[in-house]
């Protein structure tokens, strides 16, 4: 039998001024089971926190069964079944609409699994930013990857235990009702048909996504230059189970979790280091003394085009005059130009001025070398096999 609607009528006057956890499930019983039993180990100290689990229309009548016996002994829990399947995208964005329900909500899909002190980051961030419009959410997982190059990610750390970047997190994120009310009025007021994500500027691979309610959210954030805040050391991590987004689990998205208790330092967003959606750290439009306008950020090589830009800055090997060089040593690799570490790996591009170079090593090249460093080759040569057997599965659907 499935579960009835309004759901907002079933909510206890008394949990209207908690931060809610909501699970976001679908047919995966295995990875929810996980999920769950990491919520029960985690450390809520003196809350007591209502738990909200939303399952999209699967017609899994064992998982029905499971959430439905599920005892969830800190708080109140609530149970939503959707009678008709949603999808992704849509169970998403109905799930932040829970924000209107409570105080905030932090949002877990069933492939996550979360360190002991989620709730108490969670509700600390949530405090700190509770009004600074400048900030549209919170993040509970920290990349260690930049996912849309296949790359070590790794912040610049300023003393604080967070930093700021204008990409929404989608493996363990919160809101309050400002944050999230904010992002649906946006929406509503642009239209997603009117949103045309071939000409914005954000990675290539978004553009093309079919059903993820994060690109909307994302344009969003770069429309009204708005930041998410994540952590240093993550709150989440993702099991990347086979399901809506792929069909092979593996551990790429598997990062460290905080384990202990702890007490964080956060800080305004102008005294966080902050990221664009590129991953490049926003410090260096000042640090080379150009504006956004003037120069193109690119020290990934992620960037398809110039973005008009007459500057740029990037570890390829381009037929424009070369203002600055900088070499790829320090780590992260903002510090080289941060700290005007000299080299040829990247270059600060005028693009108005042709000129040739005569590179004896692919950029390519150089960027393996910077980021793999001591990365076994008999490892390497596993892993590209690897990847080349998958490839060839795919394409005869082997």
């Amino acid at each position: 039998m499935i579960d009835t609607f309004p759901f907002s009528q079933k909510i206890c006057q008394e949990d209207r001024n908690t931060v809610a956890i909501v699970v976001v499930g679908y047919n995966r019983l295995g990875a929810l089971q996980r999920l769950l039993g990491s919520l029960l180990t985690a450390d809520y100290s003196s809350e007591h926190p209502p738990l909200v689990i939303s399952i999209d229309c699967s017609g899994n009548e064992e998982l029905y069964r499971y959430v439905r016996e599920f005892e969830w002994p800190y708080g109140r829990k609530y149970l939503r079944i959707q009678p008709q399947r949603l999808g992704l995208k849509d169970h998403i964005l109905s799930c932040g609409d829970l924000t209107s329900c409570f105080r905030g909500v932090i949002l877990l899909e069933d492939d996550l699994f979360v360190s002991t002190d989620f709730y108490h980051y969670s509700c600390a961030a949530l405090d700190y930013y509770d009004n600074d419009d400048r900030i549209a959410g919170i993040s509970l997982y920290a990349h260690e990857t930049n996912g849309y190059v296949g790359l070590p990610f790794a912040p610049l750390n300023n003393g604080c235990d967070v930093y700021a970047v204008q990409a929404v997190s989608s493996w363990g994120e919160c809101w309050n009702t400002r944050m999230w009310r904010s992002f649906r009025e946006w929406i509503d007021q642009t239209g997603e048909a009117n949103l045309v994500f071939q000409r914005m500027d954000i990675p290539e691979a978004m553009k093309h996504w079919e059903r993820a309610w994060s690109k909307y959210f994302n344009a969003y954030m770069i429309a009204t230059n708005r930041y998410f805040i994540y952590p240093y050391v993550s709150l989440s991590t993702n099991f990347s189970d086979a399901g809506e987004h792929g069909s092979v689990a593996d551990a790429v998205v598997q990062v460290g979790l905080q384990c202990g208790r702890r007490n964080y330092d956060m800080r305004t967003v102008d005294r966080l280091v902050s990221y664009d959606i590129f991953s490049n750290n926003i410090a260096l439009y000042s640090a080379l003394g150009l504006s956004k306008e003037k120069l193109c950020l690119d020290v990934y090589a992620d960037r398809g085009n110039l973005r008009k830009c007459r500057y740029w800055l990037t570890p390829r090997n381009l037929p424009y005059k070369r203002v600055k060089s900088f070499a790829l040593a320090c780590r992260p690799v903002e510090l080289n130009v941060l700290y005007e570490i000299q080299g040829d790996r990247l270059h600060l591009y005028d693009t108005e001025i042709t000129e040739s170079h005569s590179d004896r090593t692919s950029w390519k090249t150089a960027l393996a070398q910077y980021y793999l460093r001591n990365f076994r080759r008999v490892y390497l040569r596993a892993a590209l096999v690897d990847i080349y057997r998958r490839c060839i599965k795919r394409r005869f659907s082997i």
